[in-house]
């Protein structure tokens, strides 16, 4: 990802499991289980900008070691992967000392390592030595050779690249931010660590020093609204570019079973027949909509991509089915009021705009098009399984050898789920898109559906009916112009 002129590069060097759940926080909400295993990711940062290079932290090391002894650390392939060669690393930034931080200290010969003061104090005692063999072997020889600079306070330590207190996890753990052009971001190291902490900061961490300065440096984050990874910075129109070729390329990719599976539910939920007519909001490339009409269901798909739409009415064409496609912008809808019988909206297909009004007023617009007894049903993302399950950076591979490279921050003020995907392509060419997403709980989602005139009639965790928990990918919500069911 890029921040105005700087190149910024979280990198995964592993993913360790050194106690259970229960073990490491207490306070966690009741759906977590203490005995489950917490596995932890040893996360690095990579900075590029014209003047400077700049690694901030450097992982688990290289085997043998006492810490995490199985964990193959990837922190330098992945630099080889960026075309990064250890003697071009100028400088090193330690959010803090402990041993998943500096495991690699020593391989730069080219660099500087930066340490705060009340780290150095507080860890780099004879006491503190004896008990922690990792900063006799990695960072004492620095210190001898003359190598380590102290910081106290808050500095600037490259051009846009800005070290900030962040204590409590260590005395002196500290955050780095990056400014660059109107852009910026902030790796916070170790001063959050589960994504429970993001919904209440006061759950406190076994590991930190200071468990009280440590939910202040939390809260604080918050206010600030620093991310969930390094920020993204993501044009707020970005819906009306996104869907082209390339999402149509990563789309098309579900299998169709998982379609007719998910109209088979809407089918069941919605009771549609040959005799109801259908809306699928924001139906892409028609992959819902197609299955509908199969049935000889009455559908008309509506989505705001001209390409997807030329897939789907191609499709129908091909197939010869009564499908109609219709391009238009969900806030304001181009039907008559009560011109369908039902409404679907699948696909976390939902929260694309800035501002939240213009949710509103899309749910608004559902309410207007559903006749007395309309139903709408309602697939997006699950906000607390997204909590349990976020992760920085992910990879895969598509069917036809593309490769799908995924980085993802949450804003956790403002609720939104960012995304850059980069599609490397078979010929080595590349498309980059980017998308922000309002994760909206089920009581907000509630709240909002009784606001336009729905009444929320059940609650599933996926289509097969299942339960929804915090450990469901899926919210679906069904709701319905008049109650017709009880609340499930």
């Amino acid at each position: 990802m890029r921040i105005g002129q700087l190149e910024v590069l979280p990198l995964l060097d592993a993913e360790v499991t050194f106690t259970t759940l229960g073990e490491a926080f207490s306070g966690l909400p009741d759906e977590y289980v203490p005995q489950e295993d917490w596995w932890l990711p040893i996360q690095a940062l990579l900075i590029r900008g014209p003047d400077a290079v700049v690694l901030v932290d450097t992982g688990l090391g290289p085997a043998p070691r006492a810490f995490a002894p199985e964990a193959e650390s990837q922190l330098l392939p992945e630099l080889e992967r960026h075309g990064v060669v250890p003697e071009a690393i100028g400088l090193v930034v330690h959010t803090h000392l402990h041993v998943d931080h500096v495991g690699w200290d020593g391989a730069f010969p080219s660099a500087r390592y930066l340490v705060h003061q009340d780290d150095w104090e507080f860890f780099m005692t004879p006491e503190s030595l004896e008990l922690r063999p990792h900063l006799r072997e990695k960072v004492a020889p620095l210190q001898e050779a003359g190598r380590i600079d102290l910081i106290a306070g808050e500095a600037e330590v490259a051009s846009g690249i800005r070290v900030i207190s962040m204590p409590g996890h260590t005395p002196g753990h500290i955050g780095v931010r990056i400014d660059s052009a109107g852009e910026s971001a902030v790796f916070i190291g170790d001063a959050l660590v589960h994504a429970a902490q993001i919904v209440d900061p006061g759950i406190a961490y076994a590991s930190d020093a200071d468990p009280a300065v440590a939910i202040r440096t939390r809260q604080r984050v918050a206010h600030r609204r620093i991310h969930v990874g390094a920020a993204l910075t993501v044009d707020p129109r970005w819906w009306a570019s996104f869907f082209d070729e390339d999402w149509l390329l990563i789309a098309r990719q579900a299998p169709p079973e998982r379609a007719a599976q998910m109209v088979d539910f809407a089918v069941e939920q919605l009771g549609l027949d040959e005799g109801t007519r259908v809306l699928d909001l924001a139906c892409g490339h028609g992959r819902h909509s197609l299955e509908l009409a199969r049935r000889g269901i009455p559908v008309v798909g509506l989505d705001h991509s001209e390409p997807a739409l030329a897939l789907a009415r191609a499709a129908a064409l091909s197939e010869e089915l009564a499908a109609e496609f219709v391009r238009g912008d969900m806030r304001d809808l181009p039907f008559g009021d009560g011109e369908f019988a039902a409404v679907i909206n699948l696909f976390t297909s939902f929260g694309y705009f800035e501002d939240e009004l213009d949710d509103e007023r899309v749910l608004g617009e559902v309410a207007r098009l559903l006749g007395p007894t309309g139903r709408f049903l309602l697939d997006t993302i699950n906000a607390p399984w997204l909590f349990r399950n976020f992760r920085e950076q992910m990879w895969r591979e598509l069917e036809d050898e593309a490769v799908l490279l995924e980085e993802h921050s949450y804003d956790l003020v403002a609720g939104r789920n960012e995304a850059r995907w980069t599609l490397i392509r078979p010929d080595g060419t590349r498309g980059e898109l980017a998308h922000s997403l309002r994760i909206y709980t089920a009581p907000e989602l509630v709240a909002m559906l009784s606001r336009a005139g729905l009444v929320h009639t059940a609650t599933y965790g996926d289509f097969e009916a299942g339960e929804c928990t915090p450990e469901t990918h899926r919210l679906i919500l069904v709701a319905a112009k008049e109650a017709t069911t009880p609340v499930e």
